[in-house]
């Protein structure tokens, strides 16, 4: 039974998240027999297809550090545009992680409305994830920013729990709410 194993998995390498030379970090997952020679040549390192560590998945998820290693340091050389562009040309599987900062600036995202402003009573407008999923029929909505502390107390207290206003008096006395 599989367990919880982060980035790397046990059977498989190389297979992780590695940063690039611009700060941002990119997925491959090139561990399969027919992915890892497309790596290797996007690499410029087709030795590592006849290293003898190398050879099958299984041999290389044996030798996963010095595999991995291999590629981490390929990366680190490299911009994610780069990485991007020579995997893309090999056809080999990979994923750039955004930053916030890239979620904010990609024109899919916003042109999906995918980020919706919100008025706050309290910090003005503030930028947040839109509704998921929209259906035609239900498409949703945001309604309002988050409330204020303390906002509901009544409805709840008072509306959900049968508290009386007394009680909610003592409640706020006793510093409870």
């Amino acid at each position: 039974m599989r367990e919880r194993e982060g980035n790397r998995l046990k059977n498989s390498a190389p297979l992780d998240n590695w940063e690039t030379r611009d700060g941002k970090f990119v997925c491959i997952i090139a561990a399969g027999d027919g992915l890892f020679p497309r790596l290797a040549r996007a690499m410029g390192r087709e030795d590592l297809i006849a290293d003898p560590r190398f050879r099958t998945m299984a041999l290389r998820a044996e030798h996963g550090d010095e595999i991995n290693g291999v590629v981490a340091a390929w990366v680190r050389e490299r911009t994610s545009r780069e990485i991007q562009d020579v995997l893309e040309r090999h056809e080999v599987p990979f994923g750039v992680a955004y930053s916030v900062a890239d979620i904010f600036a990609d024109p899919h995202v916003a042109a999906r409305g995918d980020i919706e402003t919100v008025i706050d009573a309290v910090i003005g407008n503030v930028r947040m994830q839109g509704v998921y999923p929209r259906f035609s029929a239900t498409p949703g909505a945001i309604q309002r920013g988050a409330p204020r502390l303390g906002e509901h107390n009544e409805e709840v207290y008072e509306g959900l729990l049968g508290l009386g206003a007394e009680e909610l008096e003592h409640l706020r006395h006793d510093g409870v709410i």
